[in-house]
């Protein structure tokens, strides 16, 4: 209950009625019937001030003001709209001044039938504040208080859900405003890839054409570097021989030179040997023109192979941007799945949050459905208000019409009890005077009485003493 302390004890709420075989319809109540000092704790909790007097001694007013206050408490009904309340037609009236009273107490009777009817008491009626007693009060306070804590209960819950539906709606808010951006990035994503993918896939072909090649390349390289490695082998061992041979040619020159000075010379056997010199060193010349021919293509492969290189190098490093681009491919494909299944996640924890949500609307339909419910029997009794209403009015009419009659009347009444006013003293002071008459007779009759029974009691005795006198005589005889 909102701005009022807790209550404690039993909650329930509701009654019903039970028929007993040949006995007229009782009502049963559900709530447990409270007695002196829980009442008065539990309005002192709710702030009503009750004393234990006013609890057993109960009067109109007093009933009044706590009926009001149990009013304004739990229906919200002030003491402004008890004093002054909307009814329509009320100046159709000839004199609408002589039933505001009369309004007032409907007004105040329709509010307590409607809180009655919540809390259980279908039998309340205008005799429980207009006549009150103690165990009749001592029940309705109870039916109300059960009343009061049921609401208490029901709308910290109902408060509870309204907070939590209020928290899920914005959770529910949020959750579709990042899903709504996942889902724009999500397609600017989708729509560069779909731009990107025509270039992917001619670097993904090109790619696989460069491996291609890089591969029969890589082949041709190791052949020809075994090649370049036995001709450089080959070239090493004929510069090996040249210069050898050169060294060799070098001393056969010394030794020539040597011989010669000490020989006598054959010009036809030194030309002979000078021609086979000659000879060899042709043949050498020759094969040193050879292996330097092989050698420069050897060298011009070489280049071409540096070249070859130089390009598998340009290769290598748009295979390095084209295997960069796929990483950032797949990148964005991960950052893709990965939004994919975030947005999954929020689908679920958004379906998640619309089953809670149906579920708090479920319970707000049927809190609302029984509002519905409570305000069509109020509009129910609001009809049989307005309609005992016009017939109050009737009614209201109709007394006046009889009170002016009355009034007609207690003035003829009022001249004929003047009259029989003064027969009456009349007839009490005849009255009084044939009393003091027949007093003074009986007292009268009363002496004359006393004074017969005196002389007949004189005469019973001397009968008696003369009898006893007579009887002593005889027995003498």
């Amino acid at each position: 209950m909102s701005g009022r302390p807790g209550l404690h004890g039993h909650n329930q709420h509701g009654g019903a009625q039970s028929y007993g075989s040949g006995a007229p319809p009782q009502v049963q109540y559900s709530f447990p019937i409270l007695n002196s000092s829980e009442i008065l704790l539990c309005m002192s909790e709710l702030q009503i001030p009750v004393s234990e007097d006013m609890l057993k001694k109960p009067n109109v007013d007093s009933v009044r003001r706590m009926f009001e206050q149990f009013l304004g408490f739990l229906l919200e009904v002030t003491p402004e709209e008890l004093s002054q309340p909307e009814l329509h037609g009320l100046e159709a009236l000839q004199y609408p001044e002589l039933h505001e009273e009369s309004v007032q107490l409907i007004a105040f009777h329709r509010s307590m039938q409607k809180l009655m009817d919540a809390s259980g008491i279908p039998d309340f009626s205008m005799r429980d504040y207009l006549y009150p007693e103690f165990q009749r009060l001592r029940r309705l306070l109870s039916g109300v208080i059960n009343f009061a804590k049921f609401r208490e209960e029901r709308l910290v819950r109902f408060q509870e859900l309204a907070v939590k539906s209020d928290g899920i709606q914005e959770r529910k808010v949020q959750l579709e405003q990042e899903n709504a951006s996942l889902k724009a990035r999500l397609e600017t994503l989708l729509r560069e890839r779909r731009a990107h993918e025509p270039e992917v896939n001619e670097l993904q072909e090109s790619i696989r054409t460069h491996i291609t090649e890089m591969s029969h390349l890589s082949s041709q390289q190791a052949v020809l570097q075994n090649e370049i490695q036995e001709l450089k082998t080959a070239v090493a061992e004929i510069s090996d021989k040249l210069a050898e041979t050169k060294l060799t040619l070098l001393n056969e020159l010394q030794e020539k030179s040597r011989l010669q000075a000490q020989i006598v010379q054959s010009p036809d056997r030194v030309r002979q040997e000078i021609e086979f010199m000659q000879e060899q060193i042709d043949e050498e010349s020759a094969n040193v023109s050879s292996v330097e021919q092989r050698s420069r293509a050897l060298e011009k492969r070489s280049e071409a192979l540096e070249q070859c290189e130089d390009e598998l190098r340009e290769l290598l490093k748009i295979m390095e941007d084209c295997e960069r681009e796929m990483e950032r491919l797949k990148n964005i494909q991960k950052e893709t799945k990965e939004q994919r299944s975030r947005i999954l996640e929020q689908e679920n924890e958004r379906h998640a949050l619309d089953l809670s949500e149906a579920h708090i609307a479920r319970q707000i339909s049927s809190i609302e459905d029984r509002v519905v419910k409570v305000q069509q029997q109020a509009r129910e009794r609001r009809t049989g208000a307005k309609t005992m209403l016009q017939q109050l009015r009737v009614d209201l009419d109709e007394a006046a019409r009889d009170k002016r009659g009355m009034a007609e009347k207690a003035e003829a009444n009022w001249q004929v009890t003047q009259e029989t006013q003064i027969k009456i003293r009349e007839l009490k002071e005849s009255h009084i005077e044939n009393v003091t008459a027949l007093t003074n007779k009986y007292h009268t009759l009363e002496q004359s009485v006393l004074r017969y029974h005196k002389q007949l009691f004189h005469a019973m005795e001397r009968a008696t003493n003369h009898q006893t006198k007579g009887q002593q005589e005889h027995q003498f005889l």
